[in-house]
């Protein structure tokens, strides 16, 4: 009590006292929970660094969340998960992108791989898009629910997609994995029939 403590090695010097008896497992739980000040806040700044140094080598500013996106011109950088990124441009890929954000990430817990071969795009447009887009995904796509700003790893026509509203209820992109690009194009196709305007 009343001494400052880290995250991590006073987790383990706690945890030897608890094992020899000198520390109650009430009291390693209370220090434990006194070790983070909130959700979020990261003692050793090593979220941090890292979003820093992924924000200034991009040039652009960080989504807020999960599930939220950015944009900056034709790029878009989403947030599927608390430690998933996808980054989008209509640029050709750049590996030397790639090479740089490593290089900032040096030190820290984070990796960037060109991802451009694995995903197939489709980029979905018209008046009756969320109409097309409602058959295949069963999460509301109302534009007062899911609209700029905003990204969602979802299931699309029984695969695995990424979700990305650019003028909600009318233009949408969609990314799955390369090897379902074909189906869900012919999904696709078969759930515009005859409207033509999706």
């Amino acid at each position: 009590r009343e001494e400052q403590i880290g995250s991590g090695t006073h987790v383990w010097k706690f945890e030897a006292m608890v094992r020899a008896g000198d520390m109650s497992m009430q009291e390693f739980m209370d220090a434990e929970a006194c070790m983070s000040r909130s959700v979020g806040h990261c003692m050793t700044m090593g979220t941090a660094s890292t979003m820093a140094s992924m924000a200034e080598t991009l040039g652009m500013a960080l989504p807020a969340a999960t599930g939220h996106c950015t944009t900056d011109g034709h790029r878009h950088l989403m947030q599927l998960s608390p430690d998933h990124w996808l980054y989008s441009s209509e640029d050709a890929a750049d590996e030397s992108l790639v090479a740089r954000l490593n290089g900032a990430f040096r030190g820290c817990h984070a990796l960037a791989t060109l991802v451009t071969d694995q995903y197939a795009e489709f980029r979905l447009e018209g008046r009756d898009v969320l109409e097309v887009l409602c058959q295949g995904v069963s999460m509301d796509l109302s534009p007062d629910r899911f609209g700029p700003g905003q990204c969602a790893a979802c299931a699309f026509t029984r695969t695995r997609a990424v979700l990305l509203p650019l003028e909600p209820g009318r233009c949408y992109q969609v990314y799955v994995e390369s090897s379902l690009g074909e189906h869900v194009a012919e999904w696709l196709n078969r759930a515009i029939g005859g409207r033509g305007e999706a």
